[in-house]
């Protein structure tokens, strides 16, 4: 297989064959495509026992490629026990990638960088047990490559070298400034995203290692910063035994958008789009601060519940659950993860999270759905 570059290396990955890609349409070509290069996609990964090396294309209601909106493009191949390379066909661009495991157990699912192609990108994804063990396991991924966000809202996005304490390449900011970091202690950081500030918005974070360490949320607010009002957010990263560790990470910050930086609502046409910060870890039911939560526009449609110890649920009112993709981020300063268990009209995101052993454990988190493109 011929590739134009990897982005990232961080250590030994396993062999690159070609990606068998299936094309499998099910609309019209679609005239809204975004130019090859740019633009974002989403999948489910929903057999984490499929053949080695025998690439297949998840369910269209769960995946989504802006190059071809109408067709499921993307495919999944397992390359080993716990190792598998998503295939974004015609998204060349270096972006950023987000992971989570998918099932309600205590698996965690990571990625190791993306890897450039003439036709697309590979992202390569990892998942383990709470004991670290490389397991074969569902998860979501999305990723993103853009030179601009939707009507230029507030967006940034880094991959950062935890161990160096600085940002890599690739990384965006729709003010065109910026972005940096500071490594403050052991999987510890603070990253400076210029000019997106404000009191309000999400973030995303997934640990980029390729090794059984995760990543979190520690918090976010605005300063101000040499040319306007930046957005500050907090990183913690944690070995498998709730150790802060340095890790590399990916991370997404957005306001009033979705993850992939792509059109929301329906007028004329976009993405279904919400996210919701679930600060109440404790609570049985309330509904999360209206200045982090956000669907179609609106900042009051989010409820979110507890049913156990770490078992929570979020429901956006008149979303259409019933397809697109899920990422979920821990919030806090402790060594907690969260995962997700599934999503769906009916029952909203079913959101699970643990302690660094892989019990059930209280904790805040975010957590962003991004529906497929729909023709209003």
């Amino acid at each position: 297989m011929a590739m134009v570059g990897i982005r990232r290396v961080l250590g030994a990955v396993t062999s690159l064959t070609t990606v068998a890609v299936a094309l499998v349409v099910v609309g019209p070509a679609a005239p809204a495509a975004a130019a090859a290069g740019d633009g974002g996609g989403f999948v489910w990964a929903s057999q984490p026992s499929s053949p080695l090396g025998t690439a297949y294309t998840p369910p269209a209601t769960w995946q989504y490629n802006s190059t071809s909106p109408f067709a499921a493009v993307n495919t999944v191949r397992r390359e080993a026990t716990g190792q598998y390379f998503v295939s974004f066909p015609n998204i060349t661009g270096p972006g950023v990638a987000h992971v989570t495991a998918y099932g309600g157990d205590s698996a965690r699912c990571t990625h190791f960088g993306s890897i450039g192609q003439p036709n697309g990108t590979l992202l390569v994804v990892d998942c383990f047990d709470a004991n670290g063990q490389r397991i074969d396991h569902r998860f979501t991924a999305s990723y993103t490559h853009l030179t601009s966000s939707y009507q230029g809202r507030p967006m940034a996005y880094v991959n950062a070298e935890g161990a160096f304490g600085r940002i890599a390449f690739p990384a965006f900011n729709s003010r065109g400034q910026d972005n940096s970091m500071t490594r403050r202690d052991v999987g510890n950081y603070s990253v400076r995203l210029g000019g997106v500030g404000g009191d309000a918005g999400h973030v995303q974070v997934t640990a980029s290692d390729g090794v059984p360490r995760y990543c979190k949320v520690g918090g976010w607010f605005p300063q101000w910063g040499e040319l306007g009002l930046d957005e500050l957010v907090d990183v913690l990263c944690f070995d498998n035994d709730g150790t802060p560790r340095d890790s590399d990470f990916s991370l997404t910050y957005v306001d009033g958008l979705n993850i992939l930086g792509l059109q929301t609502g329906f007028d004329p046409s976009g993405h279904e789009s919400a996210y919701a910060w679930a600060d109440l870890s404790w609570a049985d039911s309330y509904q999360p601060h209206p200045g982090y939560q956000f669907h179609n526009g609106s900042n009051t449609d989010a409820a979110a519940t507890r049913a156990a110890t770490g078992t929570y649920a979020m429901q956006f009112a008149f979303a259409n659950l019933n397809y697109g993709n899920v990422q979920v981020t821990a919030y806090g300063w402790g060594p907690e993860y969260c995962g997700v268990a599934g999503w769906s009209s009916a029952g909203g995101i079913q959101v699970r999270c643990f302690s660094p052993g892989g019990g059930p454990a209280d904790t805040a988190y975010d957590v962003a759905f991004t529906g497929p493109f729909v023709i209003g």
